[in-house]
């Protein structure tokens, strides 16, 4: 039942890339340049997934995931690489082919970013499987080498997001996440998503030194806005799944209790990346929100471990508002210490004084 379910629904896909292929040949591939070549990129994805309902039924969304994405590279990077292949035989016969910029074809780069987005669902579905890994990082890769042509902000973001999910579910896949408890598959996400919300803005960071005079001087150097709002984002994330995985043995989803002591080793080293990353995140952007979002990991670090002895339900929790109102206080007096007395921020003086 499900097989004809999944074949139905995928077959309904196939014949949508057909219209859209057809539509994109005979609007646009008469009159503007390129867009034969994003036509052919639609039909061969709608006969790289009908090619896969022919596999057995728990290799058909995978495989699919990575037909894909190796057709997006390929028409992502040949293209490129023949580009560069005349340009390295353009001396000294056909020297004008030097000054000749490269363009991809026209609606490639939104058509990516768009299957781009299926990519995405379809891997956070599959994130503990090798074939997601590799297919969305290798549709992440397919478009920043597009951007680095046609540059697009939306495109690039997506991009970075895809490479990080295709990171994720790679480490997922190292450890041997597959067919764990869920309590564990949390605590594992959490360990790559906090790095990466530092290495993205970190990266960042070493992009922006590639600015000039505000211009920016590569395609890095306009992708380096972006990387903080991935960052951001990764540490949002893990800051919500470290909440969920502090608050397991108490959700009405446990079924057995999470005390064994490697759960205690995997949460140090998932909460101590959290904390790392916050941390050092905050300095470099210097925003008061996140201080709060420094309060708020160093809390839940706290009750992951308390939740998981008898301490919580002898003290904590009967006392619990009392204990929390207490921390509050006493986070917001180290904080108000930190920035008026230890690391004050220096007055303006004009220059007239």
């Amino acid at each position: 039942m499900f097989r004809d379910q999944l074949v139905a629904r995928l077959t309904i896909l196939c014949w949508v890339m057909l219209g859209v292929a057809a539509v994109t040949w005979l609007v646009m591939g008469r009159s503007r340049k390129g867009y034969q070549m994003t036509s052919v990129y639609w039909l061969a994805c709608g006969l790289g997934i009908w090619l896969c309902l022919y596999l057995p039924i728990h290799w058909i969304l995978p495989s699919v995931m990575l037909s894909i994405a190796g057709l997006s590279f390929v028409f992502a990077f040949v293209p490129v690489w023949f580009h560069h292949r005349r340009r390295n035989r353009a001396w000294p016969e056909n020297l004008g082919v030097l000054s000749e910029p490269y363009r991809p074809p026209g609606g490639l780069t939104t058509s990516v970013t768009a299957l781009g987005l299926v990519l995405f669902f379809l891997g956070l579905c599959y994130l503990t499987v090798a074939m997601s890994a590799r297919s969305t990082f290798l549709m992440g890769v397919s478009l920043l080498i597009l951007v680095q042509y046609d540059y697009r902000a939306e495109s690039a973001l997506a991009g970075m997001v895809l490479v990080t999910l295709g990171l994720v579910s790679a480490f997922l896949d190292l450890f041997g996440a597959s067919g764990r408890s869920s309590p564990t598959i949390l605590n594992l996400v959490v360990i790559p998503l906090s790095y990466l919300a530092f290495h993205w803005i970190w990266l960042g960071g070493v992009w922006q030194r590639q600015v000039h005079e505000g211009a920016a001087l590569t395609t890095t150097a306009r992708m380096a806005p972006l990387t903080r709002h991935v960052g951001i984002m990764l540490l949002g994330f893990s800051t919500l799944l470290s909440v969920k995985l502090a608050l397991w043995p108490i959700l009405p989803a446990a079924s057995v209790s999470d005390t064994h002591t490697n759960r205690f080793i995997l949460m140090g080293v998932s909460y101590g990346i959290l904390l790392g990353s916050t941390i050092w995140i905050s300095r470099r952007l210097a925003s008061p929100v996140m201080w709060g979002l420094i309060g708020m990991n160093v809390y839940g670090t706290i009750l992951a471990f308390v939740i998981r002895t008898g301490f919580f339900y002898r003290v904590f929790w009967p006392n619990w508002m009392a204990i929390t109102g207490i921390y509050v206080a006493f986070f917001f007096a180290i904080v108000l210490l930190y920035r008026f007395v230890i690391r004050p921020v220096p007055s303006i003086v004009s220059p007239g004084r």
